[in-house]
């Protein structure tokens, strides 16, 4: 048992990705850290009967829900609401990650003075930077990822691919708005940050608990292909965050 770490409970969202999201559990065998959970919330249209069978190999306690609600802040709070351990720990469900992964995130935790650690996030065509990551705009709402950067320290905000929060964060500040399921997924992650923020909790940028996101151009939360639909989620969700946490406000 892996000792003077805190415990993790990760996390995988998904829709409509069943190869996808298999082979992103495959990668979770490797781990070398023994006190985690697995969760997987899966919002398809039908059970995923592969995945069901390699979770049975996880070395870990490993849970499949299938639920009938749709919208990735749904599907956040539901993860942690049934998280055990002291770490929850997101992910998206088309990634792949090296062995130290669930350890890395544990290990920045260590410091309890943060509310969430943002790991790195990699993408094919992305530029490795040392540029500060996690930051925003804070005239005009626009948040500045920079997660492919090598430079650990204090971040704003992190991405919902590659984030972990303290368990009882949620407790005191509540979970994910789910009033951000307009369209896309789009900037709950950002709004959570952001509240926590406002209540004078702290985040940390962690490169090394990195992974590759593989930006699967089908299922998830995708809409580009229905401009209006993911035009209309931009506006709303944008507008909510502007009115709530900007400066001009004042």
């Amino acid at each position: 048992m892996t000792t003077g770490l805190p415990s993790v409970s990760l996390v995988i969202p998904t829709l409509g990705r069943a190869e996808i999201v298999v082979d992103t559990v495959r990668y979770l065998l490797r781990q070398n850290y023994d006190d985690w959970e697995l969760i997987v919330v899966d919002q398809s249209d039908v059970p995923n009967e592969e995945l069901l069978q390699v979770l049975k190999d996880m070395p870990v306690p490993a849970r499949y829900y299938f639920v009938e609600f749709r919208g990735l802040p749904l599907a956040r709070n539901f993860g942690w609401q049934h998280a055990e351990k002291e770490i929850v720990l997101y992910i998206d469900d088309d990634i792949e990650c090296g062995p130290e992964f669930v350890r890395s995130h544990a290990e920045a935790h260590r410091d309890r003075r943060y509310a969430f650690v943002a790991g790195g996030i990699r993408e094919a065509g992305s530029q490795v930077t040392s540029a500060s990551p996690g930051s925003l705009n804070v005239w005009t709402g626009d948040p500045v990822g920079n997660f492919a950067s090598l430079q650990a320290g204090p971040a704003v905000h992190g991405g919902g691919g590659n984030i972990s929060f303290r368990r009882d964060v949620f407790a005191r500040h509540g979970g994910f708005d789910e009033q951000l399921t307009v369209g896309a997924a789009l900037y709950e992650e950002l709004e959570f940050c952001l509240r926590l923020k406002s209540h004078g909790e702290t985040g940390w940028f962690a490169p090394e608990a990195g992974l590759f996101h593989l930006a699967a151009p089908t299922g998830g939360c995708r809409v580009l292909r229905d401009w209006p639909r993911y035009m209309h989620g931009l506006a709303h969700n944008r507008a909510m965050i502007i009115f709530r946490y900007l400066k001009f406000r004042a």
